[in-house]
């Protein structure tokens, strides 16, 4: 499952256009599809509504790994303790070195 700004970008602003993102759970280039022409979120999902924008997606997104990554990402962005921080990004980096995608 993707989580919005952290495996999954949305922008609407033409100013703001991006070339590429990464992932902030693995790091990895996310792909893009640019000029998507619907829902930029849930409640505009619920309403109908629909935006023209740009929409990045980690490639690894509903890996189960990747979906470990991203909870974990959320637990070192939640807390407030810096040791504790550092223990889940640890955690976070061996993670994606044993169990990711092998680069190429």
């Amino acid at each position: 499952m993707s989580i919005k700004n952290i495996d999954y970008f949305v922008c609407v602003n033409k100013k703001e256009k991006k070339g590429h993102i990464c992932c902030k759970a693995c790091g990895f280039p996310c792909d893009v599809e640019r000029n998507v022409n619907g829902p930029t979120g849930f409640v505009e999902g619920m309403g109908g509504g629909r935006t023209l924008h740009d929409s990045w997606t980690c490639t690894h997104s509903g890996q189960k790994w990747h979906d470990k990554a991203v909870r974990l990402y959320e637990e070192m962005e939640g807390t407030a303790s810096r040791g504790i921080r550092r223990i889940i990004k640890s955690d976070l980096d061996d993670l994606i070195r044993e169990e990711g995608p092998i680069p190429t």
